[in-house]
């Protein structure tokens, strides 16, 4: 199938035109090496996801990249602190399971703390 110039929703780069992402993935990675905050903000339509999606593709080979969806919370997610954090930690199971398929984890009840250990890796929600 030819490529197709995309106007909605994420680039595909097998589907889709796009702009070479490279420079701003490095630049990215650079930042992520340091341990440095970053943002990206922007308007709709302008990429965000592209990128997001190409930097977790760019980033795999040295990190191990988890994507967390806020967009499957709820509203109730958001009304107290414990909601969240208990909303936030089963969103990063669902996310950490389908990386890894099977999961051993030990939760330590509703406390503001849950915490999962993977073949060799401790994840902390604090």
């Amino acid at each position: 199938m030819a490529k197709v110039f995309n106007v909605s929703g994420a680039c595909r780069p097998n589907r889709h035109y796009m702009v070479n992402l490279e420079p701003r993935l490095k630049e990215i990675k650079a930042m992520v090496d340091e341990g440095a905050y970053f943002a990206i903000n922007k308007a709709r339509q302008y990429g965000k996801t592209t990128i997001l999606r190409a930097l977790a593709e760019f980033l795999k080979k040295d990190y191990l990249v988890v994507s967390l969806d806020f967009q499957r919370l709820g509203s109730l997610s958001f009304e107290s602190e414990q909601s969240f954090v208990a909303a936030f930690s089963e969103e990063l199971l669902y996310s950490v399971e389908s990386f890894f398929g099977q999961l051993i984890w030990i939760a330590t009840g509703l406390r503001l703390s849950s915490r999962w250990y993977l073949r060799g890796y401790m994840i902390s929600v604090i």
